[in-house]
């Protein structure tokens, strides 16, 4: 009942098959995983859980009941910048490499 898209495919295949990944390095979700859905579209337009946002026509529309408030599309809307923004740094600034460089080995016995 999760909304998802192609981009989720991947996280989500491999983690049905037990391979460990870095989720950082994945623009999708893993959509068996307890995260909130999130579909980002090419124009910056959004799908949440919660509210669909059109960047074209700049209208939000509600998914849900809730009170949303303004603060949370304000934030999705700013969170899709960051990743559309990350998203190309990993094709031109070789950001994968440096990512990996960061990962914090686990503690062995």
């Amino acid at each position: 009942n999760k909304t998802c898209s192609s981009i989720d495919i991947m996280p989500t295949l491999l983690n049905l098959f037990g391979v460990g990944f870095d989720s950082r390095l994945f623009a999708g979700r893993d959509m068996l995983s307890d995260s909130p859905s999130l579909v980002m579209f090419s124009n910056k337009s959004f799908i949440t859980d919660y509210v669909i946002y059109n960047s074209s026509s700049k209208k939000t529309t509600l998914r849900t009941d809730l009170d949303v408030g303004d603060d949370y599309v304000k934030s999705m809307k700013s969170y899709v910048d960051v990743m559309f923004k990350y998203s190309k740094g990993m094709l031109t600034e070789d950001l994968h490499n440096l990512v990996s460089q960061c990962v914090i080995p686990e503690p062995t016995e």
